[in-house]
């Protein structure tokens, strides 16, 4: 059940790809592929998971084939149309607060998570972290609460989603008032013993096996549960965790053919009623693929839980997925410093940039989980605007088609993790390439680069461009690179976490002499968050900019013809509104 959801196919060169996937039931569908005794090739099937026991009569099971050129565009056709078919836009995921705002976050592998350090509970120490945000100037809109804080009952389920005096003596609503943050709060399966189920005495229907888990089925549960945490202790994001828990450790999730879509569809409903968004953890495809169902559900966790040292930043491969179907990744929280005092977790993280930058670019959320005085504020800073608004990409980094070749026949791609993915404004594209782990250099063609997004590939036309490698210092590599066609090439160097690889290509405004870099001192440079139009008007290039009233603005150019980067700081209006004006590269106006 874990997996096996969609199978994508395809051939050596990718000139032929095919993505087979359920298009209704997506809860209670199956694929295998298995090789029978005597047979030389595996056999496919799709149909309806085994252990289904009934199934009504007339019921019709769809099937969707999808057929394309390469995996990332097959699988992006694939999404389209089964998004088209249930309707889900990106008008919630567009909107959802904690994806555009930076947000902070104790769940697991945060210093906070079941630990409080020298403070004597979580109000105390989320007062904290809101005081020492406040004092250095570092712009979080919310606060992820995690499992710490509501009762849970049998086999560590949920008896009572409500907070715990130990934690918050003066309630979440204090906290939320105090600090003026919005709360997105974690929630996993129910205990046996929950307070709510019928069977224990509460109002609501309930389905408990012997097992360990009780499952809601009553739209009323799910609209009485959300409705109260909104109006009471302003829940803004409800995270569903333990998706796969339920789905594997509940008989009666496996065995009726509708459940599973009933009770991810009750919980939908209820947050679009009380104007929330969702956000999937440990989630299998089947429980993703059910929520293009569900216009509500903006977000899901594309990776493991985060431990400082760990790989869970791999998530170009889930990103493919998840944003095929209108849903942002999230890579989870992070730490932004190596090393910090009075932290739950006290190994070091060896590469707190890399953390950021792929976190940035997954166009998810974005969580810092430092303790108090443990923040690297440059670092977060580099992710947003001054108000806190995440500077992103116009799509996900994701994984590039060649890394697949190159796990499924060893040849044509690079040998490690390697993503890319843009932003396009007025037209004009920039690219943001990333890798890391890589172990030997990888020569890249600019053919590999994703389409924009008018579909136009850069295998048959790429404009002149020039590719840099940066630091957040503002500091461009001197080995910049001119690009003048698709036949050129990048090499990206061998490297591991810390040295990891990023690439920024920028296209040549013609007759500007070079091209417009953006901010420097930010992950993603130019983001349609910050740069609204940039449009040649009178032989001048007019940038339009927006921001936090009186924020300053860092915009840089590189000329062409030298290397030589021109910086200029823009200070925003009241209304948070800018320009910046340039005939050349060299002699920038605001």
């Amino acid at each position: 059940m874990e997996g096996g959801l969609p199978l994508v196919i395809f051939d050596s060169d990718m000139e032929n790809t095919v993505v087979i996937s359920p298009q209704n039931t997506f809860m209670s569908s199956h694929h295998e592929v298995w090789k029978p005794d005597g047979y030389q090739v595996p056999v496919f099937a799709t149909g309806i998971l085994g252990s289904v026991d009934t199934v009504p009569k007339g019921y019709a099971m769809e099937t969707l084939m999808v057929a394309g050129q390469n995996l990332t565009d097959t699988m992006d056709k694939w999404g389209r149309l089964l998004r088209g078919r249930y309707k889900k836009d990106d008008i919630y995921r567009h909107n959802d607060f904690s994806i555009n705002y930076l947000g902070y976050y104790t769940d697991n592998g945060a210093c906070y998570y079941y630990y409080t350090g020298k403070y004597s509970n979580y109000e105390e120490a989320m007062l904290a972290v809101k005081k020492d945000a406040d004092d250095n100037g570092l712009p979080f809109r919310y606060l992820q609460i995690d499992s710490w804080w509501y009762y849970k009952g049998d086999h560590d389920g949920v008896k009572n989603w409500t907070c715990m005096s130990s934690i918050f003596p003066d309630g979440i609503e204090y906290v939320s008032q105090k600090t003026g943050w919005p709360i997105v709060a974690h929630n996993r399966f129910f205990s046996v013993d929950t307070d709510y189920a019928k069977q224990n005495g509460g109002p609501f229907n309930f389905i408990i096996d012997s097992g360990k888990i009780a499952l809601p089925d009553d739209p009323t549960f799910w609209q009485y549960l959300l409705s109260t945490s909104r109006d009471q202790w302003n829940l803004w994001t409800y995270e569903q965790d333990w998706l796969l828990t339920e789905s594997g450790g509940l008989k009666e999730l496996q065995i009726d053919l509708n459940l599973g879509q009933t009770w991810l569809g009750q919980m939908g409903e209820a947050a679009k009623e009380e104007g929330l968004t969702i956000q999937y953890c440990m989630a299998w495809p089947r429980h993703v693929m059910q929520a293009v169902m569900i216009p509500v559900v903006t977000q899901t966790r594309a990776s493991d839980d985060y431990h400082p040292g760990n790989s869970q930043w791999k998530i170009g491969d889930s990103s493919i997925l998840l944003h095929s179907l209108g849903i942002a990744p999230f890579k989870d929280n992070y730490h932004t410093t190596s090393t910090q005092s009075d932290c739950k977790f006290t190994s070091a993280e060896p590469s707190p940039k890399l953390q950021t930058y792929v976190s940035v670019l997954s166009t998810g959320p974005v969580g810092p989980s430092d303790t108090v005085g443990g923040a690297d504020k440059q670092l977060i800073l580099a992710t947003c605007m001054s108000d806190g608004l995440i500077l992103k990409p116009s799509r996900p980094a994701m994984s590039l088609d060649s890394t697949f070749l190159q796990r499924a026949l060893g040849k044509g791609g690079p040998d490690g993790y390697l993503t890319a993915t843009y932003t396009e404004v007025s037209g004009y594209t920039w690219y943001y390439i990333l890798g890391a782990e890589l172990k030997s250099d990888y020569q890249m063609s600019l053919t590999e680069l994703p389409a924009a997004r008018d579909g136009t590939k850069p295998k048959t036309s790429f404009p002149e461009s020039v590719a840099v490698q940066y630091d957040l210092d503002k500091t461009v590599a001197s080995n910049y690179v001119k690009i003048s066609d698709s036949s050129a090439k990048l090499t990206i160097k061998s490297c591991e976490v810390s040295d990891f690889q990023h690439w920024y290509i920028a296209p040549v405004l013609p007759g500007s002499g070079g091209s417009l870099l953006g901010e420097l001192d930010k992950v993603v440079p130019i983001s349609e968050q910050r740069v609204l139009t940039v449009i040649l008007f009178a032989g001048t290039y007019v940038v339009k900019m927006r921001g936090a009233p009186g924020e300053v603005v860092s915009m840089s150019t590189i000329d062409t013809s030298d290397g030589k980067v021109t910086s200029i700081d823009c200070t925003l209006d009241s209304t948070g509104a800018g320009t910046l004006g340039f005939s050349d590269v060299k002699n920038l106006s605001c």
